[in-house]
């Protein structure tokens, strides 16, 4: 099936309020069960749908952006993958050397907006700014006044928030992002869910042999559950109006290039999330047999962006990856042993408005 590819600019200047990309999953080599996301508690989710269904929530929302992050980075070293040369985002270093990398905001659940970032300094060289990365944010590129808890934009500084955001981490703005203490909370543009219809669990157990007796686990019986389902579908949703908000004109937020740019990224990712196998877990492994857009029935060749030539349009600044230094010892400390009940968390990405749904 031959078809041309959507087009970012097109959508942006029509009058459609989203885009939505529905594909139809399986498990490869023939497989029958899968292995959903499990929650604290209550493990695998299925709830019955209006229609009488059970559906089982393999993946929410924030899990799916995960996954979409993912496939911008390789794995274990976090370095961008080769067709994303050029796009800012943030490393959080380390070490002597200040060049150890610890997370990246492709990695850190909160983003820009995470304590990797927001309270270490930036480098700039060799050298440190003064302030507090945050602080600078909040001071020199939003432009606001320090009010303590009751900071907030006033209407005409959001556009200094959203150019802010796309220069430093455009990811930020695809995925959502929450400074709390800044009153600052954008949507996500692009919300992706992973269901599967039909869905029945399937209960197995496995047991632990330890015939030398050299841990402290004995000989446990353990509980497993996957699931089966007569449909498994991702639904890919695209906010145009959100990504039409984010600039006026070229003096106010973001530019047309820039939000062609955003709208690309997000089809970019979708595509390199389907077009091979994923796997979205050890026994989540899923492969792509039907794939519609606004209910027409489309293959993977629809998706195709040249994310290259939307980079170099977009007018990002050097340096385009803005590293954020913590010194070791502040960085790494051991952990403590806590009395039952305890979970004290000191480390720099500890945040009372952590969001809990996986890494989201």
């Amino acid at each position: 099936m031959n078809e041309p590819a959507l087009n970012a600019s097109e959508l942006l200047n029509g009058t459609q309020n989203r885009l939505v990309i529905q594909a139809t999953l399986q498990p490869v080599a023939g497989k029958t069960r899968f292995q959903p996301a499990g929650f604290p508690e209550i493990g695998h989710v299925i709830y019955k749908a209006p229609d009488g269904k059970k559906v089982c929530i393999v993946d929410s929302a924030a899990s799916m952006a995960n996954h979409l992050e993912t496939v911008c980075v390789n794995p274990f070293d976090l370095s961008m993958v080769s067709e994303l040369e050029g796009l800012p985002y943030l490393q959080c270093v380390t070490g002597d050397n200040k060049d150890e990398v610890v997370v990246t905001s492709l990695s850190e659940g909160h983003r820009l907006a995470s304590d990797y970032f927001l309270k270490g300094k930036r480098l700039k060289g060799d050298t440190l700014d003064t302030k507090l990365f945050g602080d600078f944010l909040r001071d020199d590129e939003f432009q606001l006044r320090n009010l303590d808890k009751k900071t907030h934009p006033l209407p005409s500084q959001w556009w200094d928030v959203f150019r802010t955001i796309f220069r430093y981490d455009p990811n930020s703005l695809v995925h959502g992002i929450l400074f709390p203490a800044l009153g600052i909370k954008l949507p996500r543009l692009l919300t992706a869910t992973l269901d599967a219809s039909g869905a029945d669990r399937v209960a197995t157990s496995g047991v632990k042999f330890d015939k030398l007796g050299k841990t402290t686990s004995g000989q446990p019986i353990f509980a497993k559950d996957e699931e089966t389902a007569t449909e498994i579908r991702a639904t890919f949703v695209i906010d145009l109006s959100l990504i039409r908000s984010f600039g006026h004109g070229n003096d106010h937020g973001l530019n047309t290039a820039q939000k062609q740019f955003l709208l690309g990224f997000a089809l970019w990712k979708i595509k390199k999330l389907l077009e091979k196998s994923f796997r979205f877990r050890s026994e989540c492994d899923l492969e792509l047999i039907g794939l519609k857009i606004d209910d027409e029935t489309k293959d993977i060749p629809a998706l195709a962006i040249n994310i290259g030539d939307l980079i170099s349009q977009s007018g990002f600044q050097d340096p385009r990856i803005t590293k954020i230094y913590w010194t070791v010892d502040d960085l790494f400390k051991a952990a403590k042993d806590e009395p039952d009940g305890g979970n004290e968390d000191d480390s720099p990405a500890s945040d009372e408005n952590e969001q809990s749904d996986d890494n989201d």
